[in-house]
């Protein structure tokens, strides 16, 4: 079972901006790169950067290395080419993004190339599931990439873990609704540091 990584994305007017576009919707962008699974529309990776066929059955201890493909298996293509491992699942549209779940870390190399392919600026942001990461990344069409990094859940002044309230950009606390998520990580510490005594 993969520790699972959520991910909005938004098409934004410039490098920096945390406002999605009022000129284009997210769900425009991706018209045609979606795929549709029990009524839920995720971005498809396969579509916007597409993994060589013969690839697609191989394993990772298998060598299947050509001019053509570049890359020794369907595992090491994927994190150099999408930055994850498996296409994305659980997609949805919210407020002018398109949010979907990764596995282990957010697809940064295919929005930047979805980026340049489209030529717009985009905002990725992405949160760990166990809260081990949480950032936010500008692609420019023109390769160029902007990235804020968060300590998500870093010591208190008494060395106990704790959410550092406030230290977020109040966009991050809602996406994410972070209050909450560090209300049931508090509550967990506790409870264990409880037990143990």
């Amino acid at each position: 079972m993969p520790n699972h990584c959520s991910n909005y994305l938004c098409v934004v007017d410039e490098m920096g901006s945390a406002v999605p576009t009022k000129n284009q919707d997210i769900r425009s962008l991706l018209m045609g790169l979606t795929d549709e699974n029990d009524g839920e529309v995720t971005i498809s990776f396969q579509k916007i950067r597409p993994m060589n066929e013969e690839l697609l059955n191989t394993d990772i201890t298998t060598s299947v290395t050509s001019d053509k493909i570049g890359m020794p298996d369907w595992y090491k293509w994927r994190l150099k080419n999408w930055g994850t491992k498996w296409e994305a699942y659980d997609g949805s549209w919210i407020d002018g993004y398109h949010a979907f779940t990764t596995a282990w870390s957010p697809p940064e190399a295919l929005i930047q190339h979805l980026a340049e392919k489209t030529g717009k600026y985009l905002l990725l942001a992405y949160l760990g599931e166990g809260f081990e990461f949480l950032g936010e990344t500008w692609f420019s069409p023109k390769g160029k990439a902007m990235e804020l990094t968060y300590e998500p859940y870093a010591p208190n002044a008494n060395g106990t873990p704790g959410y550092q309230a406030g230290a977020y950009p109040e966009r991050l606390q809602e996406l994410f609704d972070l209050n909450e998520i560090m209300d049931s990580y508090d509550a967990m510490y506790e409870e264990a540091n409880s037990t143990n005594k």
